[in-house]
């Protein structure tokens, strides 16, 4: 099949599908040149990463602001809470990839042959990372992934700077 060339001054346009799908590897860093499989998987694993990176700048700023509320308690019952909550989070994680880890061990039943071909696995596991969006197309699907990053992307942001202003550092 011979191609048609384009000509000059002229400029191809994209589907919405497309246009959806370049937004999102804009999104996610070093991804620009992927295949649509590694693009969902990289995306289910990018908004993971963002999500433990606002719980744990959240439990940052509850901690920096506990201690600028008890300044005057001691330094080694703050060194004590701030363990506490940080091994609280790491056993949180933890407990929940052990769970999915014994989830993915269970045999299917005898009866249950239906399985689902890989990219049907990664757009169920895109979906259920998305809140409240588990029934909607492929187009929508990726608006709202996007929208999600970008929102998960400025609550870091905001976070890192209380973080900033809360340590008193100047950076």
């Amino acid at each position: 099949m011979l191609m048609k060339r384009i000509p000059e001054g002229c400029t191809r346009t994209l589907n919405p599908f497309q246009k959806k799908v370049k937004t999102l590897k804009k999104l996610i860093p070093n991804k620009e040149s992927m295949g649509l499989g590694g693009l969902f998987r990289d995306t289910a694993e990018y908004i993971m990463c963002l999500q433990m990176r606002v719980k744990v700048m959240q439990i940052m700023v509850k901690v920096l602001t506990d201690c600028n509320d008890q300044m005057s308690k001691s330094k080694r019952r703050l060194k004590v809470k701030k363990q506490r909550v940080w091994g609280e989070t790491v056993k949180r994680h933890w407990r929940c990839r052990r769970r999915s880890r014994s989830m993915l061990m269970k045999r299917i039943p005898e009866g249950c042959t239906r399985t689902l071909n890989p990219f049907q696995k990664k757009v169920k596991t895109l979906k259920k990372l998305i809140p409240n969006k588990e029934s909607m197309g492929l187009g929508g699907l990726f608006r709202d992934t996007a929208e999600y990053i970008m929102c998960l992307q400025m609550r870091v942001k905001v976070m890192q700077i209380m973080v900033k202003v809360l340590t008193g550092s100047n950076e």
